[in-house]
C-alpha cells in the first residue's frame, strides 16, 4: 500500500468516527430530550382534555398557547385594512414597492411594478407577500430561535 492510500484511509477512518461521535455525543441526546418533552405535553394535554391532535399556534402574534380551533384570526379584512392595522416601513424601489411590518420586522406586503397579472397593461401588478389578516396571507419573517 503507498502511502497516499494510507493517508486516505486514515483520513476515512477519522471522518467516519466523527460522525459516529457526533450521533452519540449531541444527535441522541437532542432526540431524546424532544420525545420528553413530546410526552409531557401529551401528558399535559391529556389532563387538562384538550384535544392534542391540533398544532399550536405559538408563531402568531396574540395566539400564543392557542390551537388552530380557537384561532381567532380576522381573515375577512380587506389588503390595505390588513396593512393600516401595523405601523410600516415603505419600500420603494423601481422594480418593486411595498412595506415592511415595524413589530416584528415581517414583510408581509411586496408587489412587483414591472409585472402584471395579465397581458393587459392596465391589469393589477403582481403581488407577492400579503399581511397575515388579509384573504391570502403570505409573508416572511426572520429571527432566531433559541434551544430551551
Amino acid at each position: 500500500m503507498q502511502p497516499e492510500q494510507k493517508n486516505i484511509w486514515l483520513a476515512m477512518a477519522i471522518i467516519v468516527a466523527m460522525f459516529i461521535g457526533w450521533q452519540f455525543l449531541y444527535e441522541l441526546p437532542r432526540i431524546e430530550r424532544e420525545q420528553e418533552r413530546a410526552t409531557q405535553q401529551q401528558e399535559l394535554a391529556a389532563e387538562a382534555g384538550a384535544d392534542s391532535t391540533l398544532p399550536e399556534l405559538s408563531g402568531v402574534e396574540g395566539l400564543e398557547g392557542a390551537t388552530l380551533a380557537e384561532s381567532t384570526v380576522d381573515i375577512s379584512l380587506t389588503r390595505e385594512e390588513a396593512l393600516a392595522l401595523s405601523e410600516r416601513v415603505r419600500i420603494n424601489t423601481a422594480s418593486l414597492h411595498g412595506s415592511i411590518a415595524l413589530t416584528g420586522g415581517r414583510l408581509d406586503d411586496l408587489t412587483l411594478v414591472r409585472y402584471r397579472t395579465e397581458v393587459d397593461p392596465e391589469s393589477p401588478e403582481v403581488i407577492l407577500l400579503s399581511p397575515v389578516n388579509g384573504l391570502s396571507p403570505y409573508f416572511a419573517e426572520f429571527g432566531w430561535l433559541a434551544e430551551e
